[in-house]
């Protein structure tokens, strides 16, 4: 295949795997000078071309990458594999992939570049991603993996409508503090609907106390129905200047089946065990301030609730 020079997209080469013949024994892919292929693309090619179809008399692939974007290291690897060292350049194309997009945003946000784009990207390869900070105001996104020697310094973010909206789009369970080191207050948690898809997600809102109940459990029932551009946007209404923390990809989040537990609320259990698929156990052990125990109307520690959820 002589794509020599060519504006070849990554796309486009993706599609090419699917036309070779089942019976082909050795293929030679001449990408030379194609400044649009990137690790990306050569992974998809290798996807497709090993998962679409039976490769069984499939001896050699050979991709020359001088002059693409691919990094180096991988140009090289890719320049004679057989089927065995096929999987191993595709495992290795995978965490590249997801080595630019976390260098993308990095970017995008040093330069003051909209990077809502490029976090959507980063969320879609899996990469685990952590986040706090102010809502309403400013927060700060952690993608920093110590093996891959990358190190995100923290990307600070507008933690805006449009960046809650895609934190409830993908599931995240996000968690409130009035104050820095201090045990979250309430979580807010994502719901499977009747057809366990994206689409039929609706959220909850638990509390540690009852005390700490506010506008947002009131109304998040209310503004559900109209989407979570609506949810994100009462978020602001009713937890602006609050600290929030979350991790992506999330798990549904084990105090919110502890305060969902101590509020009774068999509904919420019942859905929480299912969606975390086994039976979840953690203790509440964080120490309750004087500031909160007095807005809960609690005459000392002793009589705040903590402990397990069972």
């Amino acid at each position: 295949l002589d794509l020599k020079g060519s504006r070849l997209k990554n796309a486009s080469l993706a599609e090419v795997a699917n036309y070779l013949s089942p019976d082909v024994q050795d293929i030679l892919l001449d990408l030379q000078g194609c400044r649009s292929i990137t690790d990306t693309g050569i992974k998809r090619f290798m996807d497709n071309l090993i998962d679409n179809c039976d490769r069984s008399k499939l001896s050699t692939v050979s991709c020359l990458l001088m002059g693409t974007k691919v990094a180096e290291h991988s140009q090289q690897a890719c320049e004679i594999l057989d089927l065995e060292e096929i999987a191993q350049v595709r495992s290795e194309l995978e965490l590249q992939e997801r080595k630019n997009q976390i260098k993308r945003l990095m970017k995008n946000v040093d330069q003051g570049k909209t990077a809502i784009a490029s976090f959507k990207r980063l969320l879609q390869s899996n990469v685990e991603v952590a986040l706090h900070g102010v809502l309403g105001e400013q927060g700060f996104i952690d993608a920093s993996h110590v093996e891959w020697g990358i190190h995100s310094k923290e990307m600070a973010i507008a933690f805006d409508q449009t960046f809650l909206k895609v934190l409830l789009d993908v599931g995240a369970t996000i968690e409130f503090m009035k104050r820095p080191e201090a045990p979250p207050y309430s979580v807010l948690w994502p719901q499977e609907g009747p057809d366990r898809d994206a689409e039929s997600r609706s959220y909850k809102v638990h509390h540690r106390h009852e005390a700490f109940m506010d506008l947002l459990a009131e109304k998040l029932k209310e503004v559900q129905p109209s989407g979570r551009r609506a949810v994100a946007a009462l978020l602001l209404e009713a937890r602006t200047g609050d600290l929030i923390r979350a991790a992506l990809p999330s798990a549904s989040s084990k105090l919110a089946f502890i305060y969902a537990a101590r509020e009774g609320s068999r509904e919420c259990v019942s859905s929480l065990l299912l969606t975390s698929g086994g039976l979840l156990t953690q203790v509440d052990d964080a120490s309750w301030d004087d500031e909160d125990l007095a807005l809960c109307s609690l005459k000392d520690a002793r009589e705040a609730p903590r402990g397990s959820a069972l």
